[in-house]
């Protein structure tokens, strides 16, 4: 049964080996730490996670394995969050997922143009989950 959106939603940090690859082992254990301590969601790749030094396929594995270690026992709203709206265009590789978190570099000043874009990419991507 999915769990209800609600509650302290935290962002998790994306732990690394000194060589620049992601810790499995220690993600494991943080989401482990965050559920124990009581949370009601998890956030990878969300404000605190790497978000814009991480490869889509480095984003799509910190998701799996967030959501691998969660199994159930807290909802996970993976982070689609990018610098461009090509990049953001992960979210439609969240097919299937309860949630997921979308926002804007702060960095970037998107013209008009660009927000018509962003809000067809969103509206395509909320289609897809009616």
């Amino acid at each position: 049964m999915a769990k209800e959106i609600r509650g302290i939603v935290v962002p998790v940090v994306t732990p690394f080996y000194e060589d620049e690859t992601i810790n499995e082992d220690a993600l494991r254990r943080i989401v482990d730490y965050l559920i124990d301590a009581g949370v009601h969601g998890l956030f990878p790749s969300g404000s605190q996670g790497e978000l814009w030094a991480l490869s889509t396929e480095e984003k799509m594995r910190v998701m799996d394995v967030v959501i691998e270690q969660a199994a159930g026992r807290v909802f996970v709203m993976p982070s689609t969050g990018a610098v461009t709206t090509r990049r953001r265009g992960l979210g439609y590789s969240m097919i299937g997922r309860r949630a997921i978190g979308l926002k804007r570099w702060r960095g970037s000043q998107p013209g008009a143009t660009g927000l018509i874009v962003l809000r067809r990419t969103l509206a395509r991507v909320r289609a897809l989950w009616a």
